[in-house]
């Protein structure tokens, strides 16, 4: 457990790192790129070792949602493709519904 945790607070440093660089080279706040990049490396690293296995679990549990529902929602597609008529729709047997009675 404690690679996984590490790969997935390096993947957060990067995000965090990138995301921030990107900010502070758009404000007036960093003028150089070497300031931006340091105050970015900082930052990030601060926010990363906060993390905690449980902290980490509460921030992953959104994607591990839409992770599942993605499955779920291409395994019924599958289905549904799979088990589906084809060609022309089915027609009913019953009574016309064409007809007022």
């Amino acid at each position: 457990m404690a690679g996984i945790t590490f790969l997935v607070m390096v993947i957060i440093f990067i995000l965090l790192a990138v995301i921030i660089h990107q900010v502070l080279q758009q404000t007036v706040f960093a003028k150089g790129k070497t300031t931006a990049a340091v105050i970015a490396v900082c930052v990030s690293l601060l926010s990363v070792i906060g993390l905690s296995d449980y902290h980490l679990n509460f921030v992953l549990l959104p994607y591990a949602a839409m992770a599942m529902t993605m499955l779920l929602i291409s395994l019924v597609a599958f289905g549904c493709r799979l088990f589906g008529s084809k060609g022309s729709p089915r027609k009913s047997k019953g009574h016309d519904k064409t007809k007022s009675w």
